[in-house]
């Protein structure tokens, strides 16, 4: 089944009445979820290397022999933990037997989240649950990738797609996701805005733009054909660098960025990154810098 289908499907007597489709979309372990997470963990717990290993990475302390088979002592709010946690042991055991069946569990729990309306999906690379986003997000931040990889910036897209990962997934590391927002942005940037300066940074970018922006162009033009100023880039630059508030410690103490923070982070620097290597923003020809 795929994504469209699982947004058109309704019972037969919903169907039937005439009744809309329920497009919306559930966090947590809504009831109707429950069984078949459990049912899921059930059939991959029954493996002694599996089971040893999950158990052991959520600390958790079994009540009764062969708890396993149906996830007893497992709270209903803890099961997506417990999924996560499933999903990246069996997704990196490269050695077990099992190894040819792991595309198919995976498959498998996909399927469920999804026709269960979860706001949770299995992430690309099938070790951990992420954040379910509207295609349009998703297909922007994978044309971003493309960009970069198709611009030689191989760099930005690592580091965008680790922003990414870190920003989006069921646990998210909001300090990695904006360290890598901001290394993205650099990888992308700096080679346009001060491609000669030694040991560059993304303050260096914001400075030069801020002091030279004449030197550089966007591709949206006022009315009579010229290149708007690059003031709104600046702005994002800025806003990006200077909300990177665990960046030091010192007399001021740094502050922890929150994962709402991570997630606007991840979001700006495929934007940024995207014009930079695309040329939607660049470095005026010798000559033709913009007049006030």
């Amino acid at each position: 089944m795929t994504t469209n289908d699982a947004r058109a499907w309704q019972t037969f007597g919903s169907r039937n009445a005439g009744e809309p489709a329920d497009l919306s979309w559930h966090d947590g372990v809504p009831e109707w979820l429950e069984y078949p997470l459990r049912d899921w963990l059930g059939d991959r717990l029954i493996r002694d290397e599996i089971r040893q290993q999950v158990v052991a990475r959520l600390r958790f302390t079994p009540r009764e022999k062969y708890w396993y088979s149906d996830t007893r002592g497992v709270p209903t709010a803890a099961l997506l933990d417990w999924v996560d946690a499933t999903l990246h042991v069996i997704a990196h055991d490269k050695h077990s037997h099992y190894i040819y069946s792991v595309p198919s569990w995976i498959r498998g729990i996909d399927a469920v989240l999804r026709d269960g309306r979860s706001i949770w999906k299995v992430g690309k690379n099938g070790d951990a649950l992420v954040a379910r986003h509207d295609l349009t997000v998703t297909t922007a931040t994978h044309h971003a990738y493309q960009a970069a990889e198709a611009a030689g910036r191989t760099a930005a897209a690592t580091h965008l797609k680790a922003a990414w990962d870190a920003a989006h997934r069921f646990h998210p590391d909001p300090s990695t996701a904006y360290r890598e927002a901001i290394l993205a942005v650099e990888a992308a940037a700096i080679p346009v805005v001060v491609p000669n300066q030694a040991g560059a940074t993304l303050g260096h970018v914001l400075g030069q733009l801020d002091r030279q922006g004449n030197l550089y162009r966007v591709a949206i033009t006022d009315k009579s054909g010229n290149s708007v100023p690059v003031t709104p880039v600046v702005s994002m630059i800025r806003m990006l660098w200077e909300g990177h508030t665990d960046r030091h410690e010192g007399v001021t103490p740094a502050v922890p960025i929150t994962a709402e923070a991570a997630r606007m982070a991840s979001m700006l620097a495929v934007t940024l990154v995207q014009w930079f290597v695309s040329g939607s923003v660049s470095r005026r020809a010798p000559g033709r810098a913009q007049t006030a």
